[in-house]
C-alpha cells in the first residue's frame, strides 16, 4: 500500500531508513549512558528484521500503514516493555512494536481525521496527550498533541 508522500513536501524526500534506525539506536544507547536503562533492555532486530512485523500480520495490517513504515518498524530496535515502561520524554513512553499489540499505539483522533499512512508513533501519548511521530515522507520527527487518554 504505497501512497504519495505528504502534501507538505515541495521536493523529493530526504528520508533514509538507515538514518532513522541509526538515530533511534543512538538515542537508546545514550539513555544507557544516563543509567536510565541497561544495554540489555534494548532489543535489536534479527537479520532481516522482526519476522512478525509484516503487512500480512493482521495487527499490523489493521494500522493501514505504507510498506515503508512496516519495513522501518521491522528493522528498528525497541526498549523491552516486558521489564518496564520506558519514558523517553515526560509522559511519553517508547513504543515497543515487538512485545505489544501495535494497535495500542494508534492515536485517538476525531472521526473525520485520517491518520497519515506514512506516519508512525515512536512514543505513546500519555495522559497529557503528546506523542512523538515519525514521517517516512520527509524523515522528520514531530510532536503531536493528542486528546488525553482515559
Amino acid at each position: 500500500m504505497e501512497l504519495p508522500p505528504g502534501h507538505r513536501l515541495k521536493k523529493p524526500s530526504t528520508y533514509s531508513r538507515e538514518a532513522a534506525i541509526a538515530a533511534v539506536t543512538q538515542l537508546y544507547k545514550f539513555l544507557t549512558s544516563l543509567l536510565y536503562i541497561e544495554l540489555t533492555d534494548i532489543l535489536y532486530p534479527p537479520p532481516g528484521g522482526w519476522p512478525h512485523i509484516t503487512q500480512e500480520n493482521e495487527a499490523f495490517a489493521s494500522l493501514k500503514k505504507t510498506d515503508e513504515v512496516i519495513e522501518l518498524l521491522r528493522h528498528l530496535p525497541y526498549l523491552d516493555s516486558r521489564r518496564d515502561t520506558w519514558f523517553i520524554r515526560p509522559w511519553s513512553d517508547a513504543c515497543d512494536y515487538v512485545n505489544q499489540d501495535p494497535r495500542k499505539y494508534l492515536p485517538v483522533v476525531p472521526d473525520d481525521f485520517e491518520f497519515p499512512p506514512w506516519v508512525i508513533n515512536l512514543t505513546g501519548h500519555g495522559r497529557y496527550g503528546q506523542a512523538l511521530m515519525f514521517g517516512t515522507s520527509d524523515g522528520m520527527v514531530r510532536q503531536r498533541n493528542m486528546p488525553p487518554m482515559g
